[in-house]
């Protein structure tokens, strides 16, 4: 799974957070890797990558189940999404 922030517009270099749980059993949780948790790793994620980056919006890509949690993350944080790709 693949979710994150990818690229920013005229940024000098795409910026890519990858959070990767392998499909089935977290290794976090005591069940399997959900969509929320997913969410909530991308929330604490981009401030940091905001703070370093000085950008406040990005680009957020998803694949497979990553497309969702993208998805979710940018209708829970609209204000730090400029587009929003799902494949």
């Amino acid at each position: 799974m693949v979710a994150g922030p990818v690229s920013q517009m005229c940024c000098p270099a795409p910026v890519q957070l990858t959070i990767a749980e392998p499909p089935g059993k977290s290794t976090r949780t005591s069940g399997n890797s959900d969509i929320a948790s997913g969410v909530e790793d991308l929330k604490a994620a981009f401030p940091i990558v905001a703070r370093e980056t000085g950008r406040s919006k990005a680009h957020f890509y998803g694949a497979s189940s990553g497309g969702i949690r993208a998805g979710a993350y940018a209708q829970a944080q609209p204000d730090r999404v400029m587009r929003y790709v799902s494949r």
